[in-house]
């Protein structure tokens, strides 16, 4: 029991430890996202503002542009394979979406396209009917430094006198 116990204590922090992984490499990549789109003023918007993980794995982006022509160009400029999107689930939760690009790669790319108008213009969720939290190039950088440390892979210590290999300790209880 103790050992079961101890192993799902293990599971529960290594699958903690994969998920701020996950997040802080979803957070750099609309970094990079954001940083290839500055002319369209790019916001962050959805779960990964939260801290939280999309259950689609995808980055949602909001662009803001007169023509889709203009975003289209910026994606092909980039060498970036992308596809056209339907709008119709989002455009009650976006009243003034005027199109979705979806922008394949490491995680996929939601890029929801507005006019340039709509930028200050902060959308309302319905579901909680506040202000969509979202994050510019530079609030992302600021949290993509502050959360740096701790996405970095912490370097095994190697056992001093006071601390045992739980692997040994788990043989030592086995037998």
């Amino acid at each position: 029991r103790e050992i079961a116990q101890q192993m799902q204590q293990l599971a529960r922090s290594e699958q903690a430890q994969q998920r701020q992984k996950q997040l802080c490499a979803m957070r750099a990549e609309a970094l990079r996202v954001m940083e290839a789109l500055r002319d369209f003023q790019p916001r962050l918007i959805g779960p990964l503002v939260e801290g939280d993980l999309p259950t689609d794995e995808s980055i949602d982006l909001q662009v803001f542009a007169a023509e889709l022509s203009q975003i289209v160009g910026a994606l092909e400029q980039q060498g970036w394979a992308y596809r056209r999107a339907a709008i119709s689930k989002l455009g009650r939760q976006y009243r003034s979406l005027q199109g979705r690009l979806i922008v394949e790669g490491r995680f996929s790319c939601q890029l929801l396209w507005f006019s340039p108008q709509c930028v200050y213009q902060t959308p309302i969720n319905p579901t909680t009917n506040r202000p969509v939290e979202r994050l510019s190039i530079t609030e992302l950088q600021a949290l993509v430094a502050q959360q740096g440390k701790s996405c970095e892979v912490p370097l095994q210590a190697s056992a001093g006198p006071c601390e045992a290999d739980r692997f040994h300790v788990y043989q030592l209880l086995l037998a």
